[in-house]
């Protein structure tokens, strides 16, 4: 006799990873200031420097 096919449950899904600790840089600033990265530090251009002093 052959056996009958075992029902197959559904997976839960997996729970997401958490985020982050630190949160993502917003991908359009509202400042609108060009960061450059140098030596793994953020360098503010000096246009950023001059509109907040």
């Amino acid at each position: 006799m052959a056996q009958p096919p075992t029902p197959v449950k559904p997976v839960p899904p997996s729970p997401s990873p958490p985020p982050p600790s630190s949160p993502p840089p917003p991908s359009a600033p509202p400042n609108q200031v060009a960061v450059a990265t140098v030596d793994g530090k953020n360098v503010i251009t000096m246009e950023f420097q001059r509109q907040k002093g």
